[in-house]
């Protein structure tokens, strides 16, 4: 039984017999309106890549991906990307104080609207790119009653998942049979929804994944509020390099390997580029009109 006084959070148990061990992660929920400040873990993805008995999307037949199993994280010396990436920002999030609660994608899926009745600013993070109608949809009102998005991350709500009946076996949702290719992607949906239209930015394929840069601020935008504070000047790079794995990226620069950019043709509206890279990709800032929130994305 978890103790009353654990936060919600991320958090790892150590299983060994002696000669082997294993780390098995498992997350906290918060009681209802413990927090306005929500992490959404992005464990639809968490699974997809899951190798643990070849049940994944990269995996073994390709037909779903279950909750019903472990997680294996670490397969040799390879940690799976996506639980590193929410590990980290779970961890600036401690070091700078900020009281949050943490929820999953099937939390999402399940309770809906309900899940951001206290909440007034969601983080999605690093690799989110697995989603079911009910999520998006809930998504969509949340920043529509005024809720704030903080997207830190690229390929987000991209691909469209559905849970069979009764299960928690996830399955690609194509429904476009004219799509040439990625037909499981929302914008190749029959009736198409880019994931521009709530982030202001979608994801790009990029011919060289190993390759990563920094981005460069804006001049037009060096007085933002997003600068404030932050000494960045005309032609400014920053995010120069980092925790990520140096085999999948040249520099470890923040901006690489897989990139959402604003294309003219299906830029969100409201979007306002703030900083870009060579690779390519954009940062950007969607001002919330009327009654609906802001979006931040990078």
């Amino acid at each position: 039984k978890i103790p009353s006084i654990w936060r919600s959070g991320i958090y790892s148990a150590r299983i060994t017999n002696g000669n082997f061990d294993t780390d098995v992660r498992f997350i906290v929920k918060p009681p209802i309106g413990q927090s306005k400040l929500m992490f959404l873990v992005g464990t639809n993805t968490w699974q997809a890549y899951n190798p643990w008995g070849g049940g994944g999307f990269y995996d073994g037949p390709k037909d779903g991906a279950s909750y019903d199993r472990p997680i294996e994280w670490r397969v040799g010396n390879f940690r799976q990307h996506t639980i590193e990436s929410d590990r980290w920002l779970i961890a600036w999030l401690d070091t700078q104080g900020y009281d949050y609660s943490v929820a999953t994608d099937l939390d999402l899926h399940i309770q809906r609207d309900k899940l951001f009745a206290p909440v007034g600013t969601l983080i999605i993070g690093a690799h989110s790119e697995y989603w079911t109608e009910s999520m998006r949809s809930s998504l969509v009102h949340f920043i529509g009653r005024g809720g704030n998005l903080l997207y830190l991350g690229a390929n987000a709500i991209t691909s469209h998942v559905e849970f069979q009946p009764n299960t928690k076996n996830m399955y690609f949702a194509i429904n476009n049979p004219k799509a040439l290719e990625h037909g499981e992607w929302w914008r190749n949906q029959l009736k198409p929804q880019p994931e521009s239209e709530i982030l202001g930015i979608q994801y790009e394929q990029i011919p060289d994944k190993t390759h990563c840069a920094p981005y460069v601020v804006k001049e037009s935008q060096l007085d933002h509020w997003a600068f404030k504070g932050t000494q960045l000047t005309k032609g400014s790079a920053f995010g120069l390099g980092g925790r990520i794995d140096h085999a999948w990226c040249d520099t470890g620069a923040a901006s690489g390997w897989e990139a959402d950019r604003c294309p003219v043709a299906a830029c969100g509206k409201n979007a306002l580029v703030l900083a870009e890279s060579i690779v390519p990709s954009q940062m950007v800032f969607v001002q919330g009109q009327n009654s609906e929130g802001s979006v931040f994305s990078a």
